[in-house]
């Protein structure tokens, strides 16, 4: 088997920390809803086809706007901003982990064109698929696109936490 076939096939599976990267558990026992995990779950099931919003109301018995609301409490953006983010994340592991160019990469996790999956880049990152790249050299995926749960109701809850252990401390 080939290197470029081998790399076809590293595709058609999500990365090991997809699921992981997707976990809203950073915050210690933070309790999570089952529709979260559902969620998580069919996301990274389904991976590298998108499951659209239609999809994944009817798998998980909820209205859209339900959705929506779910996702802006656990991840603090919509649906569609978090699954444009996850392909993001998969583009740079397999940009590290690949001898596979970005059309190609942008072709196997369904973009239309490289210039969509480049407008995604630009969007969540500031920079282009080809900078990411050479970031790449440097730091890890993780690094360039930090974990998603940085949702202000997050770092107010994270912050109490700090305060009052502080307080508790200082007494």
């Amino acid at each position: 088997m080939s290197a470029r076939t081998q790399d076809h096939e590293e595709i058609r599976k999500p990365s090991p920390t997809l699921k992981a990267y997707l976990e809203p558990c950073r915050l210690g026992e933070a309790v999570v809803s089952p529709y979260v995990r559902k969620m998580i779950n069919e996301i990274v099931q389904a991976f590298p086809q998108p499951v659209n919003e239609g999809e994944m109301t009817a798998r998980l018995g909820i209205s859209r706007r339900w959705l929506q609301k779910l996702c802006g409490k656990t991840f603090g953006q919509s649906y569609i901003r978090l699954l444009r983010r996850l392909w993001v994340y998969q583009a740079l592991h397999l940009m590290q982990q690949t001898e596979l160019d970005n059309g190609e990469i942008a072709l196997q996790l369904n973009y239309t064109e490289e210039s969509s999956m480049a407008r995604d880049f630009r969007k969540i990152l500031g920079y282009s698929p080809g900078v990411a790249r050479m970031h790449l050299g440097e730091k890890p995926p993780e690094e360039l696109l930090p974990p998603i749960f940085n949702h202000p109701a997050q770092n107010e809850f994270a912050f109490g936490l700090k305060s009052a252990q502080s307080v508790l401390r200082s007494e």
